[in-house]
């Protein structure tokens, strides 16, 4: 719904979900695993920073998944 209380939920496709989500929690960041990736929810008490930290850990993670595989 539009309005103050509305919420966005993202689907991001990554390689192996579950180690993604360990790598993410691990710097503080809680999203839920998906079979096609993950789920990234954010709310209105989210800052535009927190953005910008979840983006800035999954670019690391796939940099990282990357150099592994």
């Amino acid at each position: 719904p539009d309005g103050p209380h509305r919420s966005a939920e993202t689907l991001c496709e990554v390689a192996y979900p579950p180690r993604a989500a360990a790598f993410l929690r691990d710097r503080g960041i809680e999203v839920t695993t998906k079979p096609q990736g993950l789920r990234i929810s954010t709310h209105y008490y989210n800052a535009e920073s927190d953005v910008d930290t979840c983006v800035a850990a999954l670019t690391d993670y796939c940099r990282e998944s990357r150099e592994t595989a």
